[in-house]
């Protein structure tokens, strides 16, 4: 939450260097409504060139998603400019040459669609639906969600971003649901393993994990029933943030904008305790105490990021043999050394060392990211 003295910093600032100099100095990133706002006014007000151009749409009200994910992209050194569509009126956005959307011309579309408009038998009376009427129902609102998919791939040149559909929080059958033939758990589950499997290899369109996001979020407080009813909203402030948060982090990987390089310290970082006064044996990794444990499942988290094309490097001050002891003499090590693309363990200055390695692996320091 920002407090009054950098509120008023941010009604003052006149470029986009001193913006960026005031929000590095922000440690808390859970925003209110209100410190979005802020954020994305001064953004707007100084009409800065954007780094991408973002359009929301869908058949309910997606406002205010735009400010929180514009807020939380400039911490991210990412200026945005936004374009919400009108209320259910994502096929004419795309259809019309000259609607709001086509006109803005966006490098991404975000499309997120309501259960209750998109399939209301389903969303309502799901029970009352023969097996063959909720089949029918699934094929159909995978159709039309491609249908939609082609026709924006047609008409713009934008990234698609297609929120998969969530799971309603309070189902209809209760327990009898995990005996029922497509019974309302299967048909979410069908419908978002469906809509990923359509787009596996498509790089233009990518699916939006919207019923994670909000279960992570938790999905209770996700809604509010009122402001439905009042003005079609599907999301609590509280979700908006969520899924601001999470498709930051989409829109930072179409930018290209993710980071190449992991570079990790040992002593406590890898491994609890300190190798050279503990002594290889002394250390905490893996079953035998909470401390190990939990080295040992962030060991499993880096070599999951290795898996998925980070390079790994080690940037340590310690004897180079005590170090290397631990990775061949503990089996508890997740991590080998040789999942390590270059590795300084040594006694030089930490930030010459990410430098060397750095032009050892051909890549930028504004790739890296340092862990210590």
């Amino acid at each position: 939450m920002l407090d009054r003295d950098t509120k008023q910093s941010l009604r003052s600032v006149e470029t986009r260097e001193q913006l960026q100099e005031l929000l590095k100095s922000l440690t808390d990133t859970e925003f209110t409504l209100r410190d979005a706002d802020v954020i994305a006014r001064t953004n707007r007000k100084l009409g800065l060139e954007p780094d991408c151009k973002i359009a929301y749409l869908g058949n309910h009200t997606i406002e205010p998603l735009d400010r929180f994910v514009e807020a939380l992209a400039l911490l991210q050194d990412i200026t945005l400019s936004s374009y919400t569509g009108e209320y259910d009126q994502h096929f004419q956005e795309i259809l019309q040459a000259d609607s709001g959307c086509r006109i803005f011309s966006p490098n991404i579309i975000f499309l997120s669609l309501s259960i209750r408009v998109l399939a209301p038998d389903i969303y309502n009376n799901l029970l009352g639906l023969t097996t063959e009427q909720r089949e029918a129902e699934l094929e159909r609102i995978l159709q039309m969600i491609s249908d939609w998919v082609e026709l924006a791939k047609q008409q713009t040149d934008a990234t698609l971003l297609i929120s998969d559909i969530p799971r309603p929080v309070h189902g209809q059958a209760g327990l009898a649901d995990a005996k029922l033939v497509l019974g309302e758990a299967e048909f979410y589950h069908q419908l978002n393993l469906q809509l990923q499997k359509m787009y596996l290899d498509d790089p233009r369109a990518h699916i939006f994990a919207m019923d994670h996001t909000l279960s992570c979020a938790g999905k209770i407080e996700a809604r509010d029933a009122k402001m439905y009813y009042l003005a079609k909203m599907e999301w609590t402030e509280k979700a908006q943030a969520a899924i601001a948060r999470e498709l930051t982090k989409n829109i930072y990987t179409v930018l290209g904008r993710t980071k190449k390089c992991l570079v990790l310290d040992l002593d406590n970082t890898l491994w609890g305790g300190v190798v050279g006064e503990d002594g290889v044996d002394g250390l905490a990794i893996g079953e035998g105490s909470a401390h190990g444990e939990a080295f040992a499942d962030f060991q499993h988290y880096i070599k999951a990021l290795k898996e998925r094309g980070i390079v790994l490097a080690i940037c340590s001050k310690n004897n180079t043999q005590d170090a290397e002891d631990v990775f061949t003499s503990r089996d508890e090590m997740i991590l080998k050394l040789d999942d390590f693309s270059a590795v300084r363990i040594n006694w030089q200055q930490k930030h010459l060392n990410i430098q060397e390695i750095a032009k050892e692996l051909n890549i930028g320091t504004d790739s890296m990211v340092f862990v210590d």
